[in-house]
């Protein structure tokens, strides 16, 4: 990915820097700030932007088929803060806050297909940045930078760690909060051949669906259905409000009655179905 303040180029390679979680009941992340040295010279062609994920370790390297949800984040090369002291910062801002598990290491891991992106590090008993004599005597944080040639095999580097900040969320415990809470919009379910009766004289019409979910007023949507009973397929298609509901389907009416009983409907009938919360 990079070239960091020692002049050690990793190509298009991935970095990771590992951390831990010593909170004793975890914290929820809110961003990483990283400091830049130089970023992508980009053209009209060819704009390369610069990634972090953070990943769990085993063993004491970074998992290589594993990420964290939601801790992925995408720079584009002009909001990548850059400086020539190490201090300048870029967050990378997730989405929402990423829960890590307390006493827990994680690797924070940046990559970019371009060498050109430089990231500041500290290694041990080189000389500090803007200091005559003054050298880094120990490692900064607990844990260790990491190298990896094709972002799955990770090789540790005990001298050398990553500059960077981590921002944990502080929740106000004492304030009102609301939170608004939608369904999502299932699809419907192919039935099986033929799911729709009607009897004669009656409005009613019962559909096969096993397993549907669904309860009384519930308005589901039928397409897919032929005619039958005296019933168009316009009519039978469309929205109707359960009347009825059992282990084996479900019943609505009709605002007319049946002029015959049948079983049909065809072999292309869906239906709306729902996923009882439990």
């Amino acid at each position: 990915m990079s070239v960091n303040s020692l002049g050690y180029v990793n190509g298009k390679n991935p970095i990771a820097q590992s951390f831990f979680i010593s909170e004793p009941h975890g914290l929820f992340l809110t961003k990483i700030g990283l400091y830049f040295k130089s970023t992508f010279t980009a053209t009209a062609d060819t704009q390369i932007p610069v990634s972090l994920h953070i990943r769990p370790m085993r063993d004491g390297v970074p998992v290589d088929t594993q990420i964290v949800p939601g801790s992925v984040v995408y720079k584009s090369f002009n909001q990548v803060n850059t400086s020539n002291d190490a201090s300048a910062e870029t967050q990378f801002v997730f989405d929402e806050p990423i829960y890590l598990s307390p006493f827990t290491d994680f690797a924070m891991c940046i990559y970019a297909e371009s060498p050109e992106y430089e990231i500041w590090i500290s290694q041990l008993d080189e000389t500090i940045l803007n200091s005559a004599s003054a050298t880094v005597n120990r490692n900064p944080s607990i844990g260790s930078i990491f190298y990896s040639q094709n972002g799955a095999t990770f090789t540790a580097e005990q001298t050398q760690d990553l500059k960077f900040r981590l921002y944990r969320a502080k929740f106000n415990t004492g304030a009102a909060a609301l939170a608004n809470i939608s369904n999502a919009t299932l699809p419907k379910e192919s039935l099986q051949r033929n799911p729709i009766k009607t009897v004669s004289g009656s409005a009613n019409v019962d559909v096969l669906f096993p397993n549907h979910g669904l309860q009384v007023n519930d308005v589901i949507s039928i397409s897919g259905a032929e005619a039958l009973g005296g019933y168009s397929a316009d009519s039978i298609n469309g929205d109707h409000t359960i009347d009825a509901v059992d282990l084996s389907g479900y019943r609505f009416s009709m605002n007319t009655t049946a002029d015959s009983d049948a079983i049909g409907g065809g072999s292309l009938v869906q239906s709306t179905k729902n996923i009882p919360y439990s």
